[in-house]
Formats: structure tokens, C-alpha cells, sequence
């Protein structure tokens, strides 16, 4: 028995998420075609960034398809040529005759010209179902896609009672080993993971993926402010893919000295004038689609003034710091 349509793109979209750490910056995608008495004749998913598209993995696997199958896709295919070609001329050469689409691609690429080209060739095209999840899916892509921006999330851990840290500023384990598993999951999932000076200073991370290692490694970030950077070890000897210093002096001679011996990107901004959104912007330029915060609670609180945060990861232990001039995870 044939479901509901939005039964079959929540089934798709439940593959696809997952798919999302070897996609990015692309989204993630799925592709399904039922027949009329509700079977699934082939599906396919978008696998990794630079490879075909979820459509051709899906239409691939089947010969000829029947003339009253439905193609389900969870974004609008793509009618441009890029590193793959249109997903829209092979649905076209394919003989499929209905496609239900869970959300329009909102990029200038597309935008509602592959449901054109389809309608266009006797195709009935129905879109937004199940819309809402899909666009929560691929929430990076549609953020980038209006705004030019990444999508930026906080991520902390605290306890019962909000705090991160003692009074000096001297953190320690709040959560287990789970959160950690989840948290360089978390590693992989965002294009670049970021901390302020102090935290860079105190803890050395290596902000990369060691638990899960097989899964891309991001982009390392640090927010140093003024100053020439200080070279830390741990930091430096970590599965980063880059390294990026945002600080003021960056121009100073021992600064391009320390870049040059690093291999680090050093990108500056006008001295006591920190703008994070055109930073961002920046950063989004450079390629990185989204970045995840772990630290400190200041520039927690600066990005929450300055409009940017996206959304916040929190990690909570059923335990109460039990200091009342402890640090809040916001900064206050």
C-alpha cells in the first residue's frame, strides 16, 4: 500500500542526516522511487562531496521505470552543471512521470528552476513535504545559501546549575566519555571548531576528531585577539586540516614569522574593532560553511551580542559546581 508522502521523504531524511559529515559543504540528499502499490524500487543517497548526486545513485539501480512510479527526493534536484551534471536531465531521460520534492532548493542556482525544467517536460512536480524537516536537515546549506554566512553553533558543558568554570577561570571534566563521543562527532559535523585565546592558552586543545578519526577532520580556529600567537603543541600536532588565527596584529613581523613556521592562515581584522559577522562572512569565503564554539564564556558572550549564534550544544551533568562565583556558561 502506497503511504503518505511525507511518510516516504521522513524515511529518506532519516539516511541522509548521517551523510551529512562527508557531504558538507553540499547537502545531504536522498532519493527514492516507490511504485504504485507502495514498494521501493531503488533508492539512493548523495554519498560524499564531489560524487554523484542521490537522483543518479537512485536511477542508476533500475533498468526501466514504470510509468506510474514516484520519484521522492528530499531537495529540489539540481538543473546546473557542476562537478556532477543535472540531476533533472537524467529524471528526464529516465521516463519518470511524477516527482514529490520535500523542499525547494533555495540556492541562486537552482531556486525553483529544476521544478520548472520538470513541469516543463510533462513531469508532475509536487514540493513542500514534509518541508520544515527537510530544511532542519540541511540547515547549514539553506544558511549559507541566504546569508553568505556559516551557521554557528555553541557548544558547552555544564552543570545542573549553569556554571563551566570556578571563579579563576580553572575548568575541569563536567561531562563523561558519551558527550566527548558526541562532541568529536560534533568535530566532524561542523567545517571548523573554534575557541578564544584564554581557552587556547589554558587547556592546549587539539580540536580535532580523535575518537572518531575515520570521519573528515575540521578546520582549527582561534580567536587570539592582540598579541603575536603563542605556538602550543598539542594544538599543532592535531588532525586539523588548517589552522586559522584570527588577531589583531596580525600584520606584525613576528606574527607572518610565526604563520610562516606554523603553517598557519593568520586573518586580521582593524585593531579594537572586532566585527565578528564580517569575520564570518570571511570565514565563509575561505570555504567554511559552519563553525562550531567550544570556549571560553567570553566569546560565548560575544557572539550571543553579536546576533550570530545559530544554535547552542549543550552538555549537562546531573552534578552542581557548589560555587556561586563560578563562571556561567554565557559569560556572566
Amino acid at each position: 500500500m502506497h503511504q503518505p508522502p511525507e511518510y516516504y521523504i521522513r524515511l529518506l531524511l532519516k539516511e541522509a542526516e548521517p551523510l551529512r559529515v562527508y557531504t558538507r559543504p553540499n547537502p545531504t540528499v536522498g532519493a527514492m522511487l516507490v511504485s504504485a502499490g507502495g514498494q521501493i524500487l531503488a533508492k539512493g543517497f548523495h554519498q560524499k562531496y564531489g560524487q554523484v548526486h542521490a537522483e543518479v545513485n537512485c536511477l542508476e539501480r533500475i533498468e526501466r521505470v514504470p510509468p506510474d512510479a514516484v520519484l521522492y527526493v528530499t531537495l529540489e534536484p539540481c538543473c546546473h552543471y557542476g562537478k556532477t551534471p543535472p540531476c533533472t536531465d537524467l529524471i528526464i531521460r529516465k521516463g519518470v512521470k511524477r516527482v514529490v520534492i520535500g523542499t525547494v532548493d533555495s540556492s541562486s542556482k537552482v531556486n525553483g528552476k529544476g521544478i520548472k525544467q520538470l513541469q516543463e517536460n510533462g513531469i508532475q512536480v509536487s514540493a513542500g513535504i514534509a518541508e520544515s524537516d527537510c530544511r532542519f536537515v540541511n540547515r547549514v546549506f539553506f544558511k549559507n545559501a541566504r546569508y553568505a554566512m556559516p551557521y554557528i553553533a555553541l557548544k558547552t558543558a555544564v552543570t545542573a546549575d549553569g556554571k563551566m568554570a570556578l571563579p579563576d577561570g580553572t575548568s575541569k571534566w563536567i561531562t563523561g566519555e558519551d558527550a566527548r563521543v558526541r562532541t568529536h562527532y560534533y568535530r566532524s559535523w561542523y567545517g571548523a571548531v573554534a575557541v578564544g585565546k584564554q581557552t587556547y592558552l589554558a587547556d592546549d586543545p587539539a580540536l580535532d576528531n580523535r575518537y572518531l578519526p575515520d570521519m573528515p577532520q575540521p578546520t582549527s580556529l582561534v580567536f587570539w585577539g592582540s598579541g603575536v600567537p603563542l605556538y602550543q603543541q598539542r594544538f599543532f600536532k592535531s588532525g586539523a586540516v588548517s589552522r586559522i588565527f584570527i588577531a589583531d596584529d596580525a600584520d606584525l613581523p613576528e606574527a607572518q614569522a610565526f604563520a610562516k613556521f606554523t603553517g598557519a592562515t593568520l586573518l586580521s581584522y582593524k585593531k579594537g574593532k572586532r566585527d565578528l559577522k564580517q569575520l564570518f562572512f570571511r570565514l565563509y569565503d575561505m570555504g567554511i560553511d559552519s563553525v562550531m564554539i567550544e570556549g571560553g564564556a567570553a566569546l560565548y558572550a560575544s557572539v550571543i551580542r553579536a546576533d550570530c549564534a545559530d544554535c547552542v550544544h549543550v552538555f549537562m551533568a546531573p552534578k552542581l559546581l557548589g560555587n556561586r562565583e563560578a563562571i556561567d556558561w554565557s559569560g556572566t
